[in-house]
């Protein structure tokens, strides 16, 4: 019997469906919120000027009019200013959010689609091996769900006698198509039956992500509600459906309606401890959201130090650590001094060091508008930027940028730099990741991608580079934030299909470390080493299978014309002279990649990760960095990215 086409929405996926309604209400009820803002403002404009030509005038009841306007009306309405603004900011999160879950939904629905109709068409094909093998359709299941046996059925078995001593040529024919034909036909049987399963196992992860989405929509609701009532605008709607209390205006203005105390919640305040690993963080956090009681609203409202604290926990969910990071920085902004002292834990002992600590945070700051501004142009439209891992390193402060969504991607790469490195040079890591993102987008569109250019460690200087120290205290923080990548993806987001590390000069030799020596719960899939600094000396390859993956590689790239590089790691043979007694990944079997370019594309002619096509003058540079534009060894790390492989393996 057929499959019958099942119904998708509510049968095959059986929740609710998170497509409700359309982002553009949302976007309207922003946009008419900052039109009261608008009006209110001139309101404000037009009283404190009325007060100032008041208070040229006299009289008692001229001045009881201006203390008025002073002490209340303009407070007020700056306050119900402020209120409504909010309210228009957690509309228009609210439609974005939405939005995306709209679009991630439809993917869900189109290939559930799509896969169906293999299905059927795996039915009829098992219906006609069915025929030849002279089995009944009663062999193919007749419902969607249920997949048919890998092994063929067995046809009944012919006359004992059929004709075989005949010697007839023709009977003997008809044995052999025979023969053939049902041979034939027990190889389409398992090739539909191996479809046929295929299809249920990508159903069945599609499903996973349609009741993860209605969660995002549950939270996006909750979020759109907590982020309200957590204003004036918000009290006012509670109390609009019956009589309005009276003392609720002189309460809100006066400061006295409090918000929820999400910082006092038990499971919050475990993670803020720091003694759980970065699975329990996320089991943690996992309870947070699963108690329903406080959304992303919520975290935007925590107190600084709170959100200094998440900014930099790994294991919690990526979006998360965006918000945190980003309410830090903009206090670093505009107080650096205050900034300090939450992301440092001290005020700056000297002004050299709030110096230092401005010039990082201006980088950063840089770096995240710049990449934002890709975004709609050489980044497609929907691509998330997130801010994460802000926080302190051996007394260096440490950040990641991620182009791509770092919780939903289902492939994600890591990349580290090298000596010198500092979150106050990030953008040119991060001009270096886009180029990853694009390639990655470009010659493999199956896969969605997230990469993050991360400065999570001190790094050495160059006559630093030497020393094995930095690499050996780099190791646990850099093991923490690649298992918190991976532990924060739970069962709430995609599985993660892709996990690739990246590293750039002595940041592999501090990737070495961390694979062999971090406290890792989750193994790595891929390494991708280039213009490598070494190994520590004693490494072996099955000692970095302590992070890697079994079906994972180490790969490694070291371009002919990168003089840095080339200058020995260990003594060689007819020269005393080396910069450390390290090893090259491709002596212990990392598998190399090139970087010397090819048909249509650049070599690697300098030790940079990353050079611009056009310099600061504006002519075209005769650089070309490792992740530049149109090299062999960006689009064959883009290639490991999206595939675990060369491009030559796949």
């Amino acid at each position: 019997m057929t499959v019958i086409f099942p119904v998708i929405e509510g049968g095959v996926l059986q929740e609710r469906s998170p497509i409700v309604g359309t982002p553009d209400d949302a976007a309207q009820a922003a946009h008419v919120l900052r039109g009261v803002v608008r009006q209110v403002e001139d309101m404000v404009g037009h009283a404190v000027q009325a007060s100032g030509t008041l208070g040229a005038m006299q009289g008692v009841s001229l001045t009881t009019l201006r203390t008025r306007l002073d002490g209340r009306v303009v407070p007020a309405a700056r306050a119900f200013t402020h209120s409504v603004a909010a309210g228009a900011q957690a509309f228009a999160t609210y439609g974005s959010e939405i939005e995306g879950i709209h679009r991630a939904a439809r993917a869900v629905v189109a290939t559930v689609e799509s896969d169906l109709h293999l299905i059927i068409a795996a039915s009829h094909r098992l219906e006609a091996a069915c025929a030849v093998l002279g089995v009944g359709s009663c062999c193919v299941p007749d419902v969607w769900h249920a997949p048919p046996s890998l092994c063929p059925p067995v046809g009944p078995v012919g006359s004992r006698y059929d004709g075989s001593e005949s010697g007839d040529p023709a009977a003997a024919m008809r044995r052999a198509v025979r023969r053939a034909a049902r041979a034939q036909a027990e190889t389409d049987w398992v090739s539909a039956a191996q479809v046929w399963v295929g299809a249920l196992e990508r159903i069945s992860a599609e499903q996973r992500m349609w009741r993860a989405l209605v969660e995002d929509r549950r939270a996006a609701e909750y979020a759109l509600v907590n982020a309200l009532d957590l204003t004036d605008l918000g009290e006012l709607i509670r109390f609009s459906g019956g009589a309005v209390q009276s003392g609720i205006f002189t309460a809100v203005l006066g400061g006295a309606a409090q918000p929820q105390n999400f910082a006092e919640d038990s499971n919050l305040q475990r993670i803020l401890s720091g003694a759980l690993s970065e699975a329990e963080v996320a089991a943690a956090w996992k309870s947070i959201r699963e108690s329903g009681r406080y959304g992303k609203g919520d975290v935007q409202c925590l107190p600084l130090e709170v959100l200094a604290v998440l900014a930099r926990t790994n294991g919690i969910p990526a979006c998360v650590q965006d918000i945190a990071g980003r309410a830090v920085l903009e206090r670093a902004l505009t107080d650096p001094a205050a900034g300090y002292e939450r992301v440092y834990g001290s005020r700056p002992g000297d002004p050299l060091a709030l110096t230092e600590f401005m010039r990082h945070i201006d980088g950063l700051n840089k770096a995240l508008i710049d990449a934002e501004g890709r975004v709609g142009g050489e980044l497609p439209k929907a691509t998330k930027i997130q801010l994460v891992n802000l926080g302190v390193h051996d007394g260096a402060l440490t950040a990641g940028i991620s182009l791509g969504n770092l919780d939903r991607a289902s492939h994600v790469g890591v990349n580290y730099a090298g000596m010198g490195s500092s979150v106050a040079g990030i953008g040119n890591g991060v001009d270096g990741v886009a180029e990853i993102f694009k390639e990655a987008q470009r010659g493999f569109p199956g896969g969605s991608y997230a990469v993050v250019m991360v400065i999570g460690y001190r790094a050495p200087s160059l006559w630093g580079v030497g020393s094995m120290m930095r690499a050996t205290g780099a190791a646990e923080n850099i093991a923490s934030f690649l298992d918190g990548i991976q532990a924060s993806r739970g069962t709430r987001y995609p599985p993660l299909e892709q996990l690739a590390v990246f590293a750039h000069s002595y940041g592999s030799t501090a990737i070495a470390e961390a694979l062999q020596h971090g406290s890792l719960n989750f193994k790595v899939d891929n390494v991708v080493t280039y213009g490598s600094a070494g190994f520590a000396a004693d490494t072996t390859y099955e000692d970095l299978r302590h992070g890697i993956k079994d079906t994972g590689r180490l790969y490694a790239t070291q371009a002919r014309k990168d003089s840095l590089a080339q200058v020995p790691i260990k003594a060689q043979e007819g020269t005393d002279f080396y910069l450390s007694d390290r090893i090259d990944p491709r002596q212990i079997g990392a598998v190399e990649l090139s970087a010397e370019g090819g048909k249509g594309e650049k070599e690697t002619n300098v030790h940079d990760m990353f050079v611009p096509e056009i310099d600061e003058n504006g002519a075209p540079s005769d650089k070309v960095g490792y992740l530049s534009p149109g090299t062999s060894s960006v689009r064959e790390i883009a290639s490991i990215l999206a595939t675990g492989k060369l491009r030559s393996s796949t």
